[in-house]
């Protein structure tokens, strides 16, 4: 929220807590929250279209930016020193 804060006005920062708490219940509702899992399919793409990715990622003639949040346990730390 710092960011928002920083950039826009406090009206968007209470509409992005808002627009947060109604994502927060409706990700709840009927227990929502326990099959999460079941929705985010980025584990098995990232296997089926690796060698894919990783050739576009190391043979680019572009600059690219990689983020990785240092506790991320998909993309944190270890993978920023793996791409060292």
């Amino acid at each position: 929220m710092e960011t928002v804060l920083k950039s826009g006005s406090r009206s968007a920062v209470k509409r992005a807590e808002e627009e947060l708490a109604v994502f927060w219940q409706l990700t709840n509702e009927n227990d929502g929250k326990h099959i999460f899992h079941n929705l985010i399919t980025y584990m098995r793409d990232r296997k089926e279209h690796r060698e894919r990715w990783v050739i576009v990622l190391q043979q680019s003639t572009i600059p690219l930016a990689l983020i990785n949040g240092a506790v991320d346990p998909v993309s944190g730390a270890h993978m920023v020193a793996r791409y060292k």
